[in-house]
């Protein structure tokens, strides 16, 4: 994409700005506060989109977003799927089917990390590097209050940055991995203007920016459109920013087992205040079986509902393995 296209960006060629003696987990702290002082005021941004549904199917389209502040903004969506959201003093109102997790995913680590000052519980340390055709410092982000389990994948995070400098290049956690392989500056901060996903390495979904502009004017977007439904406020987290109480493994499935069917299923939860599952929306699985149990058995999950202000959507990685 040519610089020209962007509005209010400063695309650079040669990052700069970095302190080299930066641990990644003062890169990540630092980075976390600048986006989030970048996008605490006033921004529009108009991004294009493809992504690969839990049934495979094809979806691609334009996303434009329109933020005044957290109780007032706007999202259309556009192409395969045509939605509406908007949150205004009178609460948040939804027209047309909800896009897929995987997009809402995409355009929410385009914007926030999560915040480890805001969370006593989350733990921040410098990991291991990346390497790969460059070198990576990563930090690791978990929750002291989840122990490691093999069955439901990592419990911790990965965010890796330049050797350098302050910037966010690559997050991983189990089989999810993701790329910012675009960059720019807007304010004072630089943020990702392209980010791709792949689960089990398989490209999911991938969102380039091609507009992000400081300051809008016209509130009448924030008009409720005609046939709109209110809808709870929704908010979408890591799964670190999550605590469970009850989160009871699913027995893998005997068909699935004596056919050697194995692999990682990645499950989208919807989650209310009070901490109960209200939904689960499948993202990736090697099979319907493995799908099928996992998905009833997250059913009943149990999330504690302190620190949660509004209803929340996650992701649930679960792996099977045939010598479990």
């Amino acid at each position: 994409m040519q610089r020209g296209v962007l509005s209010g960006i400063s695309i650079f060629a040669v990052l700069c700005g970095g302190v080299v003696a930066q641990t990644a987990s003062e890169k990540y702290q630092a980075v976390q506060q600048a986006w989030k002082a970048a996008y605490s005021k006033p921004w529009h941004r108009v991004s294009s989109y493809e992504l690969t549904a839990s049934d495979g199917k094809k979806l691609t389209g334009a996303v434009e977003e329109t933020y005044f502040s957290d109780t007032e903004r706007s999202l259309v969506v556009t192409g395969s799927v045509t939605y509406q959201e908007i949150r205004n003093a009178s609460g948040t109102f939804e027209r047309g089917a909800a896009p897929p997790f995987l997009l809402r995913l995409a355009l929410d680590s385009l914007t926030r990390l999560p915040d480890v000052s805001s969370d006593k519980d989350l733990s921040l340390t410098t990991g291991d590097s990346l390497k790969g055709a460059v070198e990576l410092q990563c930090a690791s982000l978990a929750r002291k209050d989840i122990k490691p389990n093999a069955k439901l994948g990592s419990p911790e995070i990965q965010y890796c940055f330049d050797h350098q400098d302050a910037v966010l290049r690559a997050v991983h956690q189990s089989v999810i991995f993701t790329v910012y392989n675009r960059t720019g500056k807007f304010r004072d901060a630089y943020v990702p203007l392209r980010v791709e996903t792949a689960i089990s390495n398989q490209p999911v979904v991938s969102v380039n920016v091609q507009k992000l502009e400081q300051g809008i004017g016209d509130k009448s977007l924030l008009d409720i459109p005609s046939g709109a439904q209110k809808i709870e406020d929704e908010a979408v987290v890591a799964p670190v920013e999550v605590k469970s109480s009850k989160k009871i493994p699913p027995e893998y499935p005997m068909m699935a087992r004596s056919s050697h069917i194995s692999g990682t299923v990645v499950l989208a939860v919807t989650i209310d205040r009070d901490g109960v599952v209200k939904a689960v929306e499948p993202v990736a699985s090697p099979n319907r079986l493995l799908t099928d149990a996992s998905t009833e058995v997250v059913k009943r999950w149990q999330y504690k509902g302190d620190g949660l202000s509004s209803r929340v959507r996650t992701l649930v990685i679960i792996n099977y393995s045939i010598g479990d």
